[in-house]
């Protein structure tokens, strides 16, 4: 099971604080995002908690799911990854080997078929050229 943990229907008046003390009793909890509207300051009405393990996560879900706090009922369950962002995830990845493999090639002039380009022959690092903010 996954130990991040989506939480909804938080209340506005709520902060990362008050949210790390609620989890903490159900185990060790490793980050709290509390998600703020930019233009208010307020929260948005739903935080992501880390929970250091699975069990944890799943003590959490079950002891605070459905649970009043500063007048709203909790919604807590385990943040679900988009098949979407995994497939987006995994295409920069990609995209991030092909450029650092084309950086290496013309960095040497050398046919590169490693996915990892300092297993190039005569690869330097230094011979990369980079540029803040880019990939390669």
């Amino acid at each position: 099971m996954n130990s991040k943990l989506f939480v909804g229907n938080v209340s506005h008046d709520i902060t990362e604080n008050d949210l790390q003390d609620m989890f903490t009793e159900f185990g060790p909890v490793t980050e709290v995002n509390l998600m703020m509207d930019r233009a208010t300051g307020r929260p948005r009405g739903f935080a992501f908690v880390t929970m250091a393990t699975p069990e944890g996560a799943q003590a959490a879900i079950q002891g605070l799911s459905g649970k009043s706090v500063k007048g709203r009922n909790l919604t807590v369950n385990a943040r679900a990854r988009s098949v979407a962002v995994e497939a987006a995830e995994a295409e920069a990845v990609e995209a991030a080997v092909m450029v650092t493999e084309a950086a290496a090639n013309r960095a040497h002039g050398t046919e590169c078929l490693s996915a990892v380009p300092w297993r190039c022959p005569n690869f330097e690092a230094s011979a990369v050229k980079r540029t803040p903010g880019r990939i390669g």
